[in-house]
């Protein structure tokens, strides 16, 4: 398509807009700067985008199918046979993971009508497994799905191996470890620490490219280049993928023609409105002269070779270079130390952060490293690479790299997609609790006395005070949990008045969370019970009417569960997810009451999405 083409026809060229759904969660320097074209939303803008993959991919198994048949004889692929895996950042939370399911939906990558069948046609996994402790990528390379460049005694991994798996992405770095249990057909894999997500992925490295090049041309050329001539940039952008996998050494970049055009013209209106009288002769003969005569320039150095300038000299090239220093062919050349330090350091500094991070977890939860993984499409990069394998050189353990890295990614999130009993246990990433009240205790009056925290009420009923806003702990975050674990707390009704129980879920990352109003605590969930009538009158006390509260922790969704063992009744409840805030909100059918501790009881089920699968 021609750039008058575009315009005629009112064509929009939009890139990393999938980071877009993320937006509210980030802070401003974190923020991309992309518009949309007017009347679109990062929703619709995906949903697009995967309606159109989801178009290719039918139409490339329909083909295969038919091959496979011995020709279009055959019966035609139905949709229905194929199951689909999404793959999101793991560091996600629930409320950008929700929109990508809207975004699914709407480009009907399920054609299931009913929400369930949806469900089961359509299995979202995190990419790698910070966020979501899937643990894809560790599943393809422990079921052989990796060929990796290493020994095969270092590559194959048995009972009792802890793997550190680093994925690196387009958009963000996840990472992980997991234990590995078991052998042969029975190999199961447990999360020996939480992981972690960074902002850290291939894009950021792009950017970092680009914003040094915008420093060279000027800001106001490149711009202008940028918009008015998409179908070069995206020939840059390209050659720009190529180059990364090159081998280490300089690298030489082509600047556009019409980049050149637009940044000798800005410079020859700057020497006009300023007198024209400065610049050498040789830079003032002709409009040629107005870019550099040098055949090919090293922007970290001299001309034509691969040496590096002097911190002084580099730093004045990044304040920018003007088009008379730009060179006539426009072939620039990136040398060893501009690309280490500039372009991909920053990056993969955050990205060995991360790592080391996760590292010092699993050795303090007993699970010290005996592996490193390496997958996702920035590991292509030999840049990223020598890092990484200094990382494991220094713990001492073996790197795996797959010959191509990003597929491991893709080849075990249908892994995990297929068969999610293949992980068996994870780490919480949240710790999680819900409120209730108990007795005023000492500990309660010195935390009011210092922060305000918890309520102190009178219970004329006992005749005593109680302490309102207690955080009863469920799991605490970095815990081991089996899936399909269950966890139960049982309490009471908080006086014979009560008619309804609230019971509001609160999660934090502190592992020693006493009150619900401490800094950080987040209310993700509420339920509400309502109690039968005369319920007073089938015990002594009130204490001694139990209401069970659980949370189960399925393979991709914590289920909170309350229940009234007198009555084994449930009380429907209308659910609404709210991707805004992340609070899933049901219908208050009491306002009034909430649970006391120690006691008993409950009627309400509902199934919640929260940062067990972030």
């Amino acid at each position: 398509m021609t750039d008058q083409e575009r315009r005629d026809g009112k064509y929009y060229y939009i890139e990393e807009f999938k980071l877009l759904l993320q937006q509210e969660a980030l802070q401003p320097s974190q923020q991309q700067q992309v518009l949309l074209p007017p009347g679109l939303t990062a929703v619709q803008v995906v949903a697009d985008f995967l309606a159109e993959l989801r178009g290719y991919i039918f139409k490339h198994l329909a083909r295969m199918d038919a091959a496979a048949a011995g020709g279009p004889a055959g019966p035609p692929l139905e949709p229905s046979s194929i199951s689909w895996c999404l793959t999101v950042p793991a560091m996600w939370d629930e409320a950008t993971k929700a929109k990508m399911r809207q975004a699914a939906n709407r480009a009907a990558v399920t054609a299931a009508s009913d929400a369930a069948a949806r469900a089961a046609e359509l299995r979202e996994v995190s990419e790698h497994t910070a966020g979501g402790g899937d643990g894809s990528s560790a599943l393809a390379a422990v079921r052989g799905g990796a060929s990796v460049s290493s020994s095969a005694a270092a590559a194959a991994l048995r009972d009792g191996d802890v793997l550190l798996v680093l994925d690196c992405g387009g958009g963000t770095a996840d990472i992980t470890m997991h234990k590995v249990v078991g052998s042969g057909t029975n190999v199961r894999l447990q999360e020996a620490a939480a992981g972690k997500g960074v902002l850290a992925g291939g894009r950021y490295v792009d950017e970092a490219l680009w914003q040094h090049l915008r420093a060279m041309v000027g800001p106001t050329a490149w711009d202008t280049w940028r918009e008015r001539h998409p179908t070069e940039w995206m020939e840059a952008a390209t050659e720009w993928e190529a180059a990364k996998r090159q081998p280490r050494g300089p690298l030489t970049l082509q600047l556009r023609p019409h980049l050149l055009e637009l940044a000798a013209e800005i410079r020859r209106r700057e020497r006009r409105a300023s007198g024209g009288g400065s610049g050498s002769a040789a830079t003032a003969s002709t409009p040629d002269a107005d870019i550099a005569a040098t055949s090919s320039t090293d922007i970290d150095g001299g001309s034509g070779g691969g040496g590096c300038r002097t911190p002084a000299a580099e730093a004045m090239d990044v304040g920018g270079l003007m088009a008379a220093d730009l060179p006539a062919d426009g072939s620039v050349v990136l040398c060893e130390g501009v690309l280490e330090r500039r372009i991909y350091g920053p990056v993969v500094d955050q990205i060995l952060a991360a790592a080391v991070d996760v590292l010092e977890q699993g050795q303090h939860a007993g699970c010290p490293c005996s592996k490193m993984l390496l997958v996702g499409g920035l590991a292509n990069s030999p840049y990223v690479q020598q890092r990484v394998r200094q990382l494991s050189q220094e713990q001492r353990v073996p790197l795996l790299m797959p010959r191509q890295p990003q597929a491991l990614v893709a080849s075990g999130a249908v892994l995990f997609g297929q068969y999610p009993s293949l992980v068996t246990a994870r780490r919480c990433r949240q710790t999680y609790g819900i409120s209730c009240r108990s007795l005023w205790t000492a500990e309660d009056a010195a935390s009011h006395t210092l922060f305000g925290y918890p309520s102190k009420l009178w219970k004329e009923e006992e005749r005593e005070y109680v302490a309102d806003g207690v955080f009863e702990l469920y799991v605490r975050r970095n815990q081991l949990i089996q899936q399909d674990e269950v966890v139960r707390r049982i309490f009471c009704p908080t006086s014979k008045g009560t008619t309804a129980v609230g019971i509001d879920l609160f999660t934090t990352e502190n592992e020693d969370a006493r009150y619900t109003a401490e800094p950080g605590m987040r209310k993700v969930a509420t339920v509400i019970m309502e109690l039968p009538p005369g319920w007073t009158s089938t015990v002594q006390r009130r204490q001694d009417y139990d209401i069970e509260v659980e949370l189960r922790f399925g393979g991709t969704e914590i289920t909170l569960l309350a229940r009234d063992p007198q009555t084994n009744n449930a009380v429907a409840t209308t659910t609404n997810w709210t991707p805004e805030d992340g609070l899933l909100s049901l219908v208050y059918f009491w306002t009034q009451p909430f649970l006391s501790w120690p006691c008993r009881g409950l009627v309400c089920g509902v199934t919640v999405r929260l940062p067990w699968d972030p």
